[in-house]
This record gives structure tokens, sequence and C-alpha cells, in this order.
């Protein structure tokens, strides 16, 4: 493995894949069997270490963060609060998967199949989050605040195909799937998150795994019957999904504590306090149980209206059920919350009908597959996201309080079953609810396709393929009370720069009892639209010679939008509405880039078969991926809005110095002038922003750098004339542009798509203040940098394999 130019030698990396499958006759002529065994364990280091080094992979050339800082964090939690919080170096992270799948197929009839399936997944995953920035999950963790995600599936589906006379078929499908999720971490210890200027070192467990685990069953029922008739082929089906949930999530179940400095963590004085914690002394850690039914019913006639077309018309109804209710909370069910909204947290949108009609078309024009139509026009619903209901089944008020403490919330308890703050009388907590008539996601979509074979045999492509939101997500926090005074960001007083500010005090919510009251309804607001062109050829053997066996090539451009009004990033429902950016009032946020947008891309593969000699197959292949990068927001570090949410306020761009308040911080050497020359720099390097001079940035209106990526692989077979076998071995060049330059293959992004690199300080004389970059202890600016390198991306890797088949 090689290195990016900046980055340091690769710390220990592998990756190991081993596989073989097996099959053939139990009966011959009746029964078959199949299996297939992959094991994968690999080994990869962090994107980040604090080193010293001083290069990309050093957080301390990002933030100003220096080893001894890491040194001194590290040693007051050991030698004061007797936990160890791990490393900070580079750290190897490990990643394990074992894949069982076997088969049998057993002819019963010549009219009648049957076929049972089995598939078994263990998976181990390590996670170890290093970002900049002091949003809720920005910040540079120790080693021991990483998890390990486990996860172990089992899967079996039992088939019978039927061909019941001439005209008639079935096919049903019994599949029952077992699902068990758990965060493993190292130790039990409260979150513990120390401020250095605008970035953090964070220690303890991870607030998200302090108590994570989700088990789930699923049943799933199919049959489709088909009738053959003249010129059409009807369907009538049925699709049938039973789901079975246990899931406990209680995030911050050992508390989560903020300081400001070092010397607020050695007094034991959090500036901030957060707290999760059961409401049933008889049980520490509730779990959210319930079942999910989605009954599906569709009909299907595929009409050949002529010799060469092919139309297809059907209708899908789904229902989707929740049989069992969450806890009543009689408070909720008796507030008026924001926009004059009721809801009762007992209360699910069950049996909403989704209706999805659909109409497509086939046609070869001339007949002889030189010239193909497609196109269809019809509703689609994906994947039910059970998670965004499964919010409102833990989170009633009744099961869990939330304790969320500012400034003044006493000293730093390490014990995690005794942590402050718990009430059990008119408890505080979040509430989450989901509208009445909410129904799953729907988007009405029309495809057209044409696929035409031009001069000298090279098969054109033209796909266009766009969307339009029927039902898609909404996020609010219906507690927090309207704006009734603005905030003006503008120091020369644009209009532009007003911005609405809200309360999170008793006065500023409907419902002072509860931190949040997160809503889930539907908007229609988003759109999505692809355009690709291809075009791809296969070369007819013998150009070169007789070793000549042929090759393939293709090429093949896409040109996207996405707009959405949230992208749903989150299984959390505070966390979809918390972390959406916003340009000034948090429930009334409007549509912009989505966060899924690729807007180009390119790729191209080129494969190349010879026969030096006979039998002896060698393939060179080279395959191009070059795409936009993701869109990103800019948002400020603080909390300007007064929402009570940090990093999701987008940032009003000043014209020039005399449009913004800057204000050092104490130990900053610089002057504001030269503060602001070094935010104008940034300003200035940024196409989006330098063209939103006056103006608050939108969502998503930044864009990562482009990325490019070549793959080579090469692949020998050698036959063996043991049981007429043969081996094949391969060797995969990743990222050859990285192998030729260093400098070339490099892949930068923003991390969780949004940078909060301008620091808002509160008001001060009267007037919003703000500065840039960050400022260590000592004094010691360093300047916050727009992007990061993705580290293994950005490396060239060789990998060799070795297969064997008989």
């Amino acid at each position: 493995m090689g290195k990016a130019e900046g980055q340091s030698k690769v710390a220990d990396f592998s990756e190991k894949r081993y596989g073989f499958n097996l099959g053939g006759p139990i009966m011959r002529d009746k029964m078959f069997f199949f299996v297939n065994v992959e094991l994968a364990d690999r080994n990869a280091p962090s994107s980040l270490g604090i080193t010293g080094t001083g290069n990309e992979n050093d957080f301390g050339s990002l933030t100003g963060i220096t080893v001894a800082d890491a040194e001194n964090f590290r040693n007051v939690l050991i030698n004061q609060y007797g936990y160890d919080p791990g490393s900070f170096g580079i750290k190897t992270l490990s990643r394990t998967m074992t894949n069982i799948f076997a088969r049998v197929d057993y002819n019963l009839s010549k009219d009648h199949r049957l076929t049972l399936r089995h598939n078994y997944v263990d998976a181990g995953d390590d996670n170890l989050g290093r970002s900049t920035g002091t949003g809720s999950s920005n910040g540079f963790q120790f080693s021991n605040a990483g998890y390990e995600f486990g996860s172990v599936t089992n899967s079996s589906v039992l088939q019978l195909n039927s061909t019941l006379s001439n005209t008639m078929y079935n096919e049903f499908r019994f599949t029952y799937q077992t699902i068990r999720d758990k965060r493993k971490t190292p130790q039990a210890f409260p979150l513990v998150r120390v401020q250095y200027g605008s970035n953090l070192l964070v220690g303890g467990t991870e607030n998200f795994s302090q108590a994570n685990s989700l088990d789930y069953d699923i049943i799933e029922l199919t049959d489709d019957f088909s009738y053959y008739m003249g010129d059409h082929t009807f369907t009538v089906g049925t699709h049938n999904e039973f789901y079975k949930f246990d899931n406990v999530f209680i995030r911050d179940f050992y508390g989560n504590y903020t300081f400001a400095n070092i010397d607020s963590l050695v007094r034991g004085t959090p500036s901030s306090y957060a707290l999760s914690y059961s409401l049933d002394p008889s049980d520490p850690k509730p779990s959210a149980k319930f079942g999910y039914q989605q009954w599906g019913f569709y009909v299907q006639d595929v009409y050949k209206v002529m010799e060469h077309m092919n139309v297809t018309a059907g209708l899908r109804f789904d229902v989707p059920i929740f049989p069992d209710k969450p806890s009543a909370n009689d408070t909720v069910a008796v507030t008026s919350f924001l926009d004059g909204i009721t809801a009762r947290t007992e209360k699910v949108p069950t049996g909403n009908i989704l209706v999805s009609p659909r109409l497509g078309i086939n046609w070869d024009v001339n007949g002889d597959g030189k010239t193909q139509v497609r196109g269809g026009v019809g509703i689609f619903s994906g994947r039910t996201p059970f998670v965004w209901i499964s919010n409102q089944y833990g989170n009633t008020g009744v099961e869990f309080g939330r304790t969320t403490v500012n400034p003044g919330v006493g000293s730093f308890t390490t014990d995690v079953n005794n942590q402050p703050g718990k009430v059990f009388t008119a408890p505080p907590s979040e509430i989450d609810l989901t509208a009445k008539d909410f129904k799953l996601p729907q988007v009405w979509r029309l495809s057209l396709g044409l696929d035409h074979e031009l001069p000298y045999g090279v098969i054109g492509t033209i796909d266009f393929i766009a969307s339009k939101n029927i039902n898609q997500i909404r996020y609010q926090d219906i507690n927090l009370k309207p704006s009734a005074n603005t905030r003006q960001l503008s120091f020369s007083g644009d209009p532009d720069g007003v911005r609405p500010v809200f309360s999170t005090s008793a006065s500023g919510k409907f419902k002072s009892q509860y931190t949040n009251v997160i809503y889930l309804s539907n908007t229609d607001n988003g759109y999505e639209y692809n355009l690709t062109l291809a075009l791809q050829k296969n070369f007819a053997p013998g150009l070169f010679g007789e070793f000549d066996k042929g090759y393939y090539a293709n090429i093949a451009y896409t040109y996207g939008r996405a707009v959405d009004e949230n992208s749903g990033t989150s299984s959390q429902a505070f966390s979809n509405w918390r972390f959406n950016p916003v340009k000034g009032d948090p429930n009334h946020v409007g549509s912009a880039t989505s966060n899924y947008e690729t807007r180009h891309r390119i790729i191209g593969s080129y494969s190349h078969s010879f026969e030096f000699v006979p039998k002896f197959t060698t393939t060179f292949t080279f395959v191009y991926v070059g795409n936009s990068g993701s869109p990103y927001s800019e948002t400020y570090s603080g909390d300007v809005n007064g929402d009570g949410q940090t990093s999701n306020d987008l940032v009003y761009i000043p014209k020039d110095q005399s449009d913004i308040n800057i204000v050092p911080v104490g130990n900053d050497p610089r002057s504001a002038t030269e503060v602001w020359n070094d935010l104008n720099d940034y300003i200035n390097g940024d196409d989006a922003m330098k063209d939103a001079r006056g103006k608050i940035l939108k969502r998503n209106a930044s864009t990562e750098p482009w990325v490019n990526r070549v793959d080579f692989r090469f692949a020998q077979v050698i036959p063996v004339d043991i049981a007429k076998g043969k081996f094949e071995l391969t060797m995969d060049l990743l990222n050859l542009f990285n192998f030729i330059d260093k400098s070339m293959g490099v892949e930068k992004f923003v991390n969780n798509q949004n940078n909060s690199n301008i620091v808002y300080r509160g008001v001060i004389s009267g007037q919003p203040a703000f500065t840039f970059g960050n400022v260590s202890s000592s004094g010691v600016v360093t300047l916050p940098k727009r992007f990061q390198t993705s580290d293994l991306n950005s490396r060239w890797q060789i990998q060799l394999g070795v297969r064997y088949t008989f």
C-alpha cells in the first residue's frame, strides 16, 4: 500500500478474503446442492491520530491540538478519575465477516420444483469517530470511545415453482429471517468532551452506544400466480411482511459531559450535561417492543400489443399496520403545540393505504434488436423505514426521562449507575410523535430509455429518470415556540443577514417539561432526475492476431440533480431534525440540494483477453470512475438562532470586513483585520461562498472536489488436468493514479457533509461576534482546512487472489 501526498506511511493494514463453493447432485436429475463460504478479515488504520507529524493524518495539523494536550487529557482521566481513555495515535480498526450460503433444489416432478436456501452472516466492524468541530457528533475520540458494531443474520427461504397447466404458473415463497445487532464497548464510563477552541477531545463510552441493541424477526409470504391468455400475461400476487422488534436505545445512558477546557475537567465542573434514564426502577434498560405488518396486493398485465412491443400495466396496494400501541402520555395529548398541532403518543399511522399504479412499455422498433425503446411511469414506494416510526415507541415520556442542563450543573460524576439529575415526578423527556395521516415514502417516477446500434457495432444508450416526491419526511420540534426576536448577522445592516432567534427556556416552549417534541409528518417537497448517455462495444477476436480473444469497452456519463427538505441521514428522530442545516427557522426549512446528489459521474472500462498459450487466458481490465464530490454545508460553530443546537445554522457570507463583527478570542495574537483576512481567503477558496456574499448560504451549496479513480486488474487462467480444473491468479491494483503519482488519486471530503469553521462567540457589546481559526492555550493559531483526506481511498493498494475451479 502506498501513501498520498502529505500523508504518513500507512500503519499496519491487511485484508484477507477466503472462499470456496461446492455443488453437485444428491439424487441424479432429481436433487442438487450448492454451498458457498466466504471469510473476510480486514485491519485498517484510522484516518486521523494526534501524532505531532504535521501531515494530513495528524489531527493537530487541522486543529492545533498537540500531543502534549492529548497526553494531559489522558493523564487527568487516568490519575484523577481512574479511567483510561485509550490511545490517541493512529488506531488499527478491524472488520470481519463470515458468510455461509447453502441451497438445495429438488425436482418434485416435471411441473414442480422445490428450493430451500439459507444464508448465515456474522459481521463485526470497529467504529471510531475523529473529526473537527464541536457539534454533538464531532470531536476526536480516544480509542476506548469507539465501539464494535456486531450483526448476526440468519435467513431461510422455501420456494415452490409450479407449472399448473400450459397457461398457468405459480411461484410461492416463504422467508424467515432473524437479525441481531449490538454495539460492544470497551468499558462503561460517562462520555467526556473537553473543548479546545472550536474542537473537542473525547473520552468515555460513545453516547449513542451506551445502551444500543436491536433484535428483529421477519416473516415474508409471497405468492405470484400467472395466467397466459393470448397476447396477455396476467399476474395476481401478494407479498406480506411481518416484523417483530425488540430495540434498546438510550442515548446518554451513562451521562454525557462537556467541559469548557481542560482546567474545568480537573475541577470537575462541566459546562453542560445530558442524561437519559429509565422511569421504571425495576427495568433500568427498557426496550421498545412492537410489531409491524405490511400487506401487499398487486395485479399486472403484460400485453403484447404487436409483434415487437409489450405494454405492462399494473396496480399495487400496500397496507402498513402497526398492531402494537406505544405507551399513552396524557400530558402530551392535552397540549397544543406549534401551529396548533395535537397528537397522542399511543397513536401511530396504521392502515394508511398506499396505492401505486404503473405503466411501462418495451418496443423493439424494427424487430431486429437494433433499436429498443423503454419507458414507464408510475408511483413507487421504497423499503419501509421502520426505525423512523420506532422512535415513537421508545420516546413517549413514559419509559424514559431526559435531563439536559447547561452551566451550573454541579460536579462531574463517574459512577454510571449513580448519575445526577434523575426526576421521577413530571420528568423532563424527549417526545417523538408521528402525524396520524403519515404515509411511508412514495415518489412519482418517469423513466425513458433508448438503446440503438450505431455504426461499427457500437451500442448507444440514453436513459432519463425523473422522480417527484409525493410522501417524503418532514421533522419539526413542535415544542419550540415561534421566534419573538431577530438577530442581525450583517454588521452593516444588510436585510439578508436577519435571522430569527428562539429560546429553549421555559418561556420558549409550549410544554417546558419536555426537552424536545419531534414530530414526523409528510411533505411533497423535493425531486430528482438523472440523464445518462452511454456507449459500449464488444470487439471480435483476432484484431491483434490469433492470440487475441477479443475485448470490450464502454463509457457512460450521468448528470443528476436531487432536491429534498430533509435527507433523513439518521435513525433518530431528534438527529434528523437537529442535524438539518437551516437558514433561520428549524421548523420551516424549505427544500435544497440533497445530501445524496451526485451532479456529474463518468464511468468507463476496458477489458482485453489474450491466449498467448492455448487455454492459458490472460485478461487485462481497466475501470475508471470519476464523479463530483458530495454536496456539503457551511454552518457556524455555535448556536446563532437560539434553538439549542450547535453547528446547524447556515453561515451569512459577509460582503467585506465592515459586514461582520470580528472579535478575536483573548489569547489570539491576530488583530480583527488579520482574522478577517484569513476568513476572506477561506471564503474566496469556495465558489459557492464567494458567490453568496451578502446572503445566507444555502444548504449543501458547496461541493467536495472531483474524484478520479482508475483500478487495474490482471487475471491469468492456468488449466490443470486434475478433474478438468483450473487456477485463476488475479492481481488488483487499486487507485492506479496514486501508484503513478502520489499527488493523484486523492479523495477529499467534508466530515458529515458539514463544515463549522466560522465560530459564533455570542453577543458581545450588543452585537453578534465571530472569529475564525483555532487558537491553542499558548496562542498558536491553526487555520481550519476545508477538506480532510480520505485515507485509504487516497492510497494505492495491491490485492492478490487465487481461485481454483473444478
